[in-house]
C-alpha cells in the first residue's frame, strides 16, 4: 500500500527570507510559518502559536525572497520530511520540516490576537 504524505498549512511568516545556496548553487529558503490554535486557560479562551519549518528550493525560493516578509499571509503545501546526521560529538541529530512544493501568496490583512507561548 502507497502512503499519503501531505501537509497544508495557512498562517503567517516568522522571520525574514534570506535566499541560500548549497555548495553545487542551488537556491532555498528555510521559513518559519506560525499558525493559530485556541485554547481555554482557566475559562479564558485564547490563542497559541504553533511554529512550522518549511523549506522551498529553486523557483518557489526565489518568488518567497521576492514577497514575503515577517507577518504575512501565506498558505503552504507540501510533505513532512525529516533528515539526519551525526554530529561533530558523535550524537545523531535530527531535522524534521515541511517540504514546500507549493507556495500561495495571501492577502494582507490586520487581525488582533492575544498569542501565548509555550
Amino acid at each position: 500500500m502507497r502512503g499519503i504524505n501531505k501537509v497544508l498549512i495557512l498562517g503567517r511568516i516568522g522571520n525574514d527570507i534570506v535566499l541560500r545556496q548549497t555548495s553545487n548553487g542551488r537556491s532555498f529558503v528555510d521559513l518559519s510559518i506560525a499558525t493559530n490554535r485556541n485554547i481555554n486557560q482557566n475559562d479564558v479562551w485564547v490563542s497559541m502559536a504553533d511554529w512550522h519549518r518549511v523549506r522551498f528550493w529553486g523557483k518557489e525560493a526565489e518568488i518567497s525572497v521576492k514577497f514575503l516578509k515577517k507577518g504575512v499571509p501565506v498558505a503552504v503545501e507540501g510533505a513532512l520530511r525529516s533528515d539526519s546526521w551525526i554530529a561533530d560529538t558523535g550524537e545523531k541529530k535530527y531535522f524534521s520540516y515541511i517540504h514546500g512544493e507549493r507556495l500561495h501568496l495571501l492577502p494582507v490583512t490586520k487581525e488582533k490576537s492575544e498569542v501565548i507561548s509555550q
